[in-house]
C-alpha cells in the first residue's frame, strides 16, 4: 500500500512535499529487530537498490578498464544495501573493501549484512577532511586502490580534496548536487556540526566536482544521473574521453527522460535549469540564507 502511495503523490507535486516533510519527521522504525536484519542480509545477497542503476554504471566503466577484482572503499555507506553503488562488488570474492557509516542504525544493519562477505570491512566514524586520510591508512587501504565511492549529503568535496592528496582511486563515483547546473560552481564547505537535513542544502555540483577531481589526475567519464563517475588517466586512455562537463550533465542528467520520476523531491527547482547562470547563482544564495558561511556559490568554469 505505501508503495502505491508513493508512486501516486511523486506524480502531484503539492502532496509529494508534504509527504515528504511527513517521512522525514514521523518516527520510522529503526530496521534492527533480528527479524529485518535477517531480512536485510538476504537482501544484500540478491537484490540491487541503488536508486538510478548507478551500479551497472560503475560495473560497466569497471569493465571497460579491465578492472575485475580490487580494494573498493564506501564512504557513508548507509546500510550497505539502499542505495548502494558498490553492493555487487562486496559480494564478488575477488573484492575486497572498506564500509564506512556513522548512523547507528544504518550501521548495524551494514555491518550484519556484510558479515557474510569475507572481504568487507565495516566500520563506525564520522568521516571528515581532517581525518580521511589517517582512517584509511589505519585500515590498510593501499594507495592506489581500485573504487572509490562518496556520498555523504554534506562536504563531500572538501573530503574529496583531502583523500587525494595521498591515495589515487582508480574509478571515482561521487554523488553531486544534481539540481545545480553548469557552469555554477556549489560546494557546501567542511563544518564539524554540519548534518543533512533532507533539504536541496548538500554536496557540491558537477562543475565543482570536475574542478577539485580532474587536476588529480582524472577525466570526467560520465554522469549517471547524480553520481559522477571519473576515471583515472592511466586506465582511461583509449578508454574513455574526458568529457566536457555541461555535455555530461545534459546527457546525464537534463536530458533524461525519467528524471522527473527518478527525483520528484527536486520539482521546486526545476526552474533553475532554465536560468542564467547569474540568476542561479542569485537564487542559491537566496534560498540557502540559512547557511551563510557555510557554501560557496558562483559562476564557475568547465
Amino acid at each position: 500500500m505505501s508503495l502505491v502511495i508513493g508512486r501516486f503523490v511523486r506524480r502531484h507535486p503539492s502532496l509529494y512535499a508534504l509527504w515528504r516533510r511527513l517521512r522525514w519527521w514521523l518516527p520510522r522504525p529503526s530496521g534492527t529487530s533480528a527479524r529485518q536484519l535477517r531480512r536485510h542480509a538476504r537482501a544484500a545477497l540478491t537484490v540491487d537498490r541503488s536508486h538510478a542503476g548507478e551500479s551497472q554504471e560503475l560495473l560497466r566503466i569497471l569493465q571497460a578498464c579491465g578492472i575485475e577484482a580490487g580494494f573498493v572503499v564506501d564512504i557513508a555507506a548507509g546500510d550497505g544495501v539502499t542505495q548502494s553503488s558498490t553492493l555487487a562488488l562486496y559480494r564478488q570474492p575477488e573484492w575486497r573493501g572498506l564500509a564506512v557509516e556513522n548512523n547507528a542504525a544504518k550501521f548495524t544493519r551494514l555491518e550484519f549484512a556484510y558479515r557474510q562477505f569475507p572481504g568487507a570491512t565495516t566500520v563506525r566514524e564520522t568521516v571528515t577532511p581532517d581525518n580521511v586520510g589517517a582512517l584509511l591508512l589505519r585500515q590498510d587501504v593501499p594507495a592506489s586502490f581500485e573504487v572509490l565511492n562518496l556520498d555523504l549529503d554534506s562536504y563531500d568535496l572538501d573530503i574529496a580534496a583531502a583523500l587525494l592528496r595521498a591515495f589515487r582511486p582508480g574509478v571515482i563515483t561521487m554523488e553531486i548536487n544534481e539540481k545545480v547546473p553548469p557552469p555554477v560552481h556549489f560546494a557546501v564547505t567542511y563544518d564539524p556540526e554540519h548534518t543533512w537535513s533532507g533539504d536541496h542544502f548538500y554536496g557540491c555540483s558537477i562543475v565543482a566536482a570536475a574542478a577539485v577531481v580532474r587536476p588529480a589526475g582524472y577525466v570526467l567519464a560520465s554522469l549517471h544521473y547524480n553520481n559522477a563517475f571519473f576515471v583515472r588517466t592511466d586506465l582511461a586512455r583509449d578508454r574513455f574521453a574526458d568529457l566536457p562537463v555541461g555535455a555530461a550533465y545534459d546527457a546525464g542528467y537534463r536530458n533524461r527522460p525519467d528524471r522527473r520520476e527518478l527525483f520528484p523531491w527536486n520539482y521546486d527547482v526545476e526552474h533553475l535549469l532554465a536560468l542564467a547562470p547569474e540568476q542561479v547563482v542569485s537564487d542559491l544564495e537566496e534560498r540557502f540564507r540559512g547557511y551563510a558561511g557555510r557554501f560557496v556559490v558562483r559562476v564557475g568554469t568547465e
